[in-house]
């Protein structure tokens, strides 16, 4: 027998953060903002750390943990209302360590929103805060292989065929079905880019199962401060058959409650392509957002929240929605819950593509 099995179904502290990127993002932000703590000296503020540190949203434990959107709500809740209660900073765009982690993070705040875009996962916009509802609308989780997810394509006899000691999480059932159990090999952030072709639909959205020939979804950007905006910039390539130079940049300015944002996107591949911008949003109940598009825009109204992101492009574009659901287990048994509503906007493009638009809360 592996020695390897007699420790796979346990974990460590620090594990957890390279498992799960969401729960490191939100234990840094905390850590971040408690740097400030000394200087500032106003119990409000120390209320709302210690607050937003409670420990379970951090694990994937018993009790579900992390995979529990609204715990995360919880978090980010505090998280916000501490940034709230900082001084108002003379400009909108600063460069900042959050992650500590040998990259930088564009943050944008404004009086309405915090928006931080990732220098390290592809440029990609990690967090999007509203500052008066305290809510982050990209509390998002990807779907990671979980021990017990065996379970659910073997068969029962080999369900244990490790050493370790019963929990709760051995019981249950999952009414679905395993074929529709999907994995991400990329962060579920937005603003994210794939160069794919026609293999790209709803159903290969969802499944995770498109063909992908870029390498800019999963990988680092470069990223310099130009004046009020944040560029970010990657050299990579298309890959088919042989390796294409593919040029990748991005521009974010956020000023009030708009996101401007500008793509531009050169290769030396002469096969035409598709560009496929990902965004991912989390909402607090999925039945009350009504969605709204067409060819060059589309609507979230979030009647929770009173809110609406709106999305306006000069480009045309195709476009694909689905919620991205997780399978975790708790005391329960099996659980699916949503996650985010997952859209792609598709684009036609052959060795060049410029786009340019707006994000919105309304």
């Amino acid at each position: 027998e592996s020695p390897s099995k007699l420790y796979y179904a346990g974990g460590t502290w620090k594990n957890f953060f390279i498992k799960y990127p969401e729960s490191n993002y939100l234990h840094k932000r905390v850590l971040d903002l408690s740097g400030q703590r000394t200087s500032l000296k106003n119990k409000k503020f120390d209320d709302a750390i210690f607050k937003a540190q409670a420990n379970d949203v951090f694990w994937h434990g018993v009790f579900g943990g992390l995979y529990l959107p609204n715990l995360r709500d919880n978090a980010y809740r505090f998280v916000i209302e501490a940034e709230n209660l900082l001084p108002e900073e003379t400009k909108a765009l600063s460069l900042t360590h959050i992650k500590k982690d040998g990259y930088q993070e564009a943050k944008f705040k404004t009086p309405s929103l915090i928006a931080v875009f990732d220098e390290k996962n592809g440029g990609q916009l990690r967090e999007l805060s509203m500052r008066d509802a305290l809510f982050n609308y990209q509390n998002t989780l990807s779907r990671k292989f979980e021990l017990y997810h065996k379970n659910l394509f073997e068969s029962k006899e080999s369900d244990n065929d490790y050493d370790a000691i019963a929990t709760i999480h051995d019981e249950g059932s999952f009414q679905g079905e395993s074929k529709n159990i999907h994995f991400d090999w990329y962060p579920k952030n937005s603003f994210v880019d794939h160069i794919t072709d026609d293999s790209f639909d709803t159903q290969s959205f969802q499944a995770c199962s498109f063909k992908e020939y870029g390498n800019f979804a999963n990988q680092p950007f470069n990223l310099t401060q130009k004046k009020e905006f944040a560029l970010f910039e990657r050299e990579g390539g298309i890959f088919e058959g042989e390796t294409f130079k593919t040029l990748l940049t991005k521009k974010f300015n956020v000023t009030k409650n708009r996101i401007d944002f500008s793509v531009n996107l050169h290769t030396e591949a002469p096969k035409a392509f598709s560009y496929v911008c990902e965004f991912n949003f989390h909402f607090q109940e999925y039945g009350n957002v009504v969605l709204k598009h067409t060819k060059k825009m589309f609507h979230l109204e979030d009647k929770n929240l009173g809110k609406t992101l709106s999305f306006m492009c000069n480009s045309e574009f195709e476009f694909f929605v689905y919620e991205l659901k997780t399978i975790s287990k708790s005391e329960q048994g099996f659980d699916e819950t949503v996650q985010c509503l997952s859209i792609g906007l598709k684009f036609p493009f052959k060795e060049t593509l410029s786009i340019n638009g707006t994000l919105e809360v309304l």
